[in-house]
């Protein structure tokens, strides 16, 4: 009787233990990649950085096919919303070059940077601080390069 009610008595066992100490482990793993390494978001801006370079270049494309060129870096992107100077306003189409006007703005609410060199154009991110140059995730993006 005494070994039944011993039984009866005693605590977790070292094997018991050590299960939940691998579960709350395999947890707060998890928990962590979550929160502090999230992989899926650097996928998601990569992938919003593509969808907006194809957006973009088709647009500059249709303006080349319609004006003989490319925006000049002072007209940029914002050419492809709205008429720039020296362009005949009705030959612009009242609703721009982008089927989406928001395209020309990167994951960071700041619009991507243009360049025009002598009919050579590069669309560029200018990284999560929005100024050029940086480093990580300041660092500039050439979208041409994607």
């Amino acid at each position: 009787m005494k070994i039944k009610e011993l039984r009866k008595k005693r605590g977790m066992t070292l094997i018991e233990l050590m299960v939940v100490i691998v579960i709350l482990g395999t947890l707060m793993t998890v928990l962590y990649i979550g929160v502090f390494q999230n992989p899926v978001a650097g996928q998601a801006d990569e992938f919003q950085l593509k969808r907006a370079k194809e957006q973009i270049e088709v647009g500059l494309f249709q303006f080349r096919q319609k004006f003989g060129r490319f925006p000049s870096t002072d007209e940029g992107l914002d050419a492809l919303i709205n008429c720039p100077p020296g362009i005949p306003q009705e030959k612009y189409p009242s609703t721009g070059l982008l089927l989406n006007k928001n395209a020309i703005i990167g994951p960071n609410q700041v619009p991507y940077y243009y360049i025009n060199e002598d009919g050579k154009y590069k669309i560029i991110y200018l990284g999560k601080d929005g100024q050029q140059g940086g480093e990580g995730e300041n660092a500039d993006i050439d979208l041409s390069e994607l």
